[in-house]
């Protein structure tokens, strides 16, 4: 087999233009910039790079997949078994769908997409890549020459331009974004910008290029960096803190990221500056490992005796959300020594009790590892840092000074019952204000817990603005208010549309939609307002209080 692929390899790239000269020089340049190891003056081939460039693409590899579905959905099974599995894995029914595939693209000149609501049919840097890079690895691994002409079939797609029905948005000469949901007219001004899926998609575009030196793809990767350091910044909140889905959305707006969507940013980031040695993306990735350990610490409670972990899985942008796949934890010593390992395997679990580990450790713990399961190869060292010390006596939490109001579309507010009417004004919705009697200042690891009693048995949409101390508001949707007890959580992060720099919290306003009501009238137990400083505290109130569902209690 080796024998074979150094044949194989030798006769691709005699194939390809430029010449035998150029194609050292190029070669040359890719060895000083730090790209993956060449052998013996030819190109790697795909199956020389490591789990740190395939990271970001691996998925589940058992299972058949026999549909002709859209190259993400197929692509990622296949590739895992193609690149890290064994033989049996590769079998002709898994293959036969990139056949298929590959005949709708010979007839369609594009690959399979769904038609995405508001845009009709579009097209992904995140498909024809892929399916390339899948492709070659059929090849590498079979001898099986119609991969690999698949794979050089679907480089020129991989560089056309929006208007020619690919997904490289022009933004001028120099500036190249690839774009993950492309579609004909789309312009600069209308583009998502969506930043995950880009990354991924060209962690496939430099692969391709580094193997085939591609005149094409080489364009295209100087001007994808190129485009990415003119707008990466954009993507920063001011302070920081976290980090923007993408700079527009359907509606106009920027979406806030997950942290799931950050793990692909990261691991494309550390795959991209392997594959090109530009110190940007390390740049990049390194920044996003730090706001996410910056959001989500793990602390050491000392009382008396007794040392306590806490870490409070379910954290920014939206606390509801557990996404950080299924969480190993080392507690070290301060040689760096393993003293014990907790697990959380809840990652499909959406439950509160998913949301928190918490058990005691040793006197002699330090420090801590944080890995996740983000592949179906290996856990992924996410952060590690010292344990964050905090005194027992620091975590009690009392309920913030301040009042309720209601605002001028609600009916009344008696003795903090908030009654609301499906039809108390064209505005569609009751609001109630929260006053703080001190401000609270804004800070990462500061948690507002609203808690309400939904005296109805119906479900109530809400949405929330927080206001600071010099008339700035940002807003956001909350979870819905459920019948019975309610604490909803919310982190700064997960709000939106509002002025830089922030300053501190001075009231509270939400906004319960009335137009959708069932009955005629309800009735809302507004309770408490509590303020977290830290994710300990808010981790042990979570794990005090019996929930069914976020933000729902079972009392």
């Amino acid at each position: 087999m080796e024998k074979n692929r150094k044949k194989r390899q030798k006769t691709r790239f005699c194939s390809l233009s430029g010449g035998v000269i150029a194609l050292i020089f190029a070669l040359c340049l890719n060895l000083l910039s730090g790209c993956a190891p060449v052998s013996n003056g030819k190109a790697p081939s795909l199956l020389d790079y490591d789990i740190d460039v395939y990271r970001v693409l691996l998925r589940e590899a058992t299972g058949a997949n026999t549909q002709a579905q859209n190259a993400l959905s197929l692509c990622l099974s296949l590739l895992t078994s193609l690149r890290f599995g064994s033989e049996e894995d590769r079998t002709d029914e898994r293959l036969a769908p990139i056949d298929e595939m590959m005949a709708y693209y010979y007839e369609n000149g594009v690959l399979p997409r769904d038609p995405y609501p508001g845009i009709g049919d579009y097209c992904s840097v995140m498909d024809a890549p892929l399916l390339a890079v899948t492709t070659e690895l059929v090849f590498e691994r079979t001898d099986e020459e119609r991969f690999h002409q698949y794979t050089l079939d679907l480089i020129p797609y991989c560089t056309k331009s929006t208007e020619e029905g690919g997904f490289v948005l022009k933004l001028s000469d120099s500036e190249w974004w690839p774009l993950e949901y492309a579609w004909k007219t789309v312009t600069e001004e209308d583009a998502w910008f969506t930043l995950n899926g880009s990354l991924f998609g060209m962690v496939c575009v430099e692969m391709l290029k580094n193997l085939t030196q591609d005149a094409g793809l080489t364009e295209l990767s100087e001007k994808a960096l190129a485009a990415y350091r003119n707008r990466m910044d954009a993507f920063l909140y001011p302070d920081g803190s976290w980090f923007k889905y993408s700079l527009n959305g359907p509606d106009g707006a920027y979406v806030v990221n997950r942290p799931e969507k950050v793990f692909i940013e990261i691991n494309s980031l550390r795959a991209l500056h392997i594959l090109t040695g530009e110190q940007d993306y390390l740049d990049w990735q390194q920044e996003r490992i730090e706001a996410f350990s910056n959001l989500y610490p793990v602390y050491l409670i000392k009382s008396g005796d007794k040392n306590t972990v806490s870490f409070l899985r379910s954290g920014p942008p939206h606390p509801y959300d557990i996404d950080i796949y299924s969480t190993t934890l080392e507690i070290l010593d301060e040689a760096g020594n393993v003293l014990m390992t907790e697990k959380c395997q809840n990652r499909d679990v959406r439950e509160v009790s998913g949301a928190v580990m918490i058990f005691e450790a040793p006197p002699e713990a330090v420090s801590y590892r944080l890995y996740a399961r983000t592949n179906s190869i290996e856990d992924e060292l996410l952060v590690e840092k010292p344990l964050k010390v905090v005194e027992e006596s620091e975590l009690s939490l009392e309920p913030v000074a301040g009042k309720w109001s209601f605002g001028d579309d609600a009916v009344s507010l008696e003795d903090n019952v908030l009654t609301i009417q499906a039809d108390a004004s064209e505005a569609l919705s009751a609001t109630v204000n929260f006053n703080f009697e001190e401000p609270v200042a804004y800070a990462p690891e500061t948690y507002l817990v609203v808690d309400l009693d939904n005296l109805t048995e119906e479900q109530f949409a809400m949405t929330c603005y927080l206001y600071d101390e010099n008339g700035v508001a940002m807003t956001r949707t909350m979870l819905p208010c459920s019948p019975g007890r309610n604490y909803h959580v919310l982190h700064y992060t997960g709000f939106k549309a509002h002025d830089w720099p922030l300053e501190a919290m001075k009231a509270f306003r939400m906004a319960i939609v009335t137009n959708q009501m069932q009955e005629n009238s309800g009735e809302i137990l507004l309770k408490n307002m509590y303020v977290c400083t830290n994710t300990a505290q808010l981790a042990r109130l979570l794990s005090g209080v019996n929930f069914t569902d976020f933000w729902t209690t079972a009392d």
